[in-house]
């Protein structure tokens, strides 16, 4: 299960209970380290903190891993794979069970593009148009959720790796609509889309006047 980092740690709590989760993996940031002490004050977990690259590159250990070609794989197709979460914009968050089958059908639907998207890979959109690439052997750049996203630092992204096609949330997309420099950007991609929110008509009507090769939700 993957947890969106703005959660509340009643949301995060509510989440693992319903998932029976009883460990969490945390990163080191400020913001995540509060939100783990919240968690802490209203359920008792295994806590782990997450590996940095360093401490990963440095294993050199081997380990052998051995499938069991025994299991029947439509079963196993039938397994939960990945949980993730609704928003929780109307009430407390609720689970989203994925199974293999279920995530394997995001990535059979790309376009067979480069892309770049900014959501990460707790959001569905973010995570199915990062695997449609990687599917395709595209390369499918990222986001550093850290960093502000404005739309001088997005058109500086998308000027140095040239995505042929956008995935984004209207947010973004109205701060590049906005932006000589932005809409020339998305002018020049195969495929500009959208997700995690409705693309108001204003919006699209203006990309499309543009130029901008604008879809819906790809693949979802």
């Amino acid at each position: 299960m993957m947890l969106s980092p703005r959660l509340s740690g009643e949301a995060c709590v509510s989440l693992m209970n319903e998932a029976n989760c009883e460990t969490i993996i945390y990163g080191s940031t400020g913001y995540i380290r509060s939100t783990m002490g919240h968690i802490l004050q209203r359920k008792l977990v295994s806590c782990l903190p997450m590996p940095i690259a360093a401490c990963a590159s440095g294993n050199t250990e081997a380990s052998l891993l051995v499938l069991n070609r025994t299991r029947n794989p439509e079963i196993r197709k039938s397994k939960i794979a990945l949980i993730l979460h609704s928003s929780g914009s109307t009430g407390t968050p609720k689970p989203l069970y994925l199974t293999h089958r279920a995530l394997m059908t995001h990535p059979l639907r790309g376009p067979g593009l480069t892309s770049f998207n900014p959501l990460p890979w707790y959001h569905l959109h973010g995570l199915s148009t990062a695997l449609q690439a990687m599917w395709m052997r595209k390369t499918a750049y990222m986001w550093n959720a850290s960093l502000p996203l404005t739309a001088q630092s997005v058109v500086s992204v998308l000027k140095a790796v040239q995505p042929e096609s956008v995935a984004a949330v209207p947010y973004m997309l109205q701060l590049l609509v906005d932006s000589p420099c932005g809409i020339d950007c998305l002018r020049k991609c195969q495929l500009v889309t959208y997700g995690g929110a409705p693309c108001p008509d204003e919006l699209g009507d203006r990309l499309v006047r543009s130029g901008v090769k604008l879809s819906g939700s790809f693949g979802l």
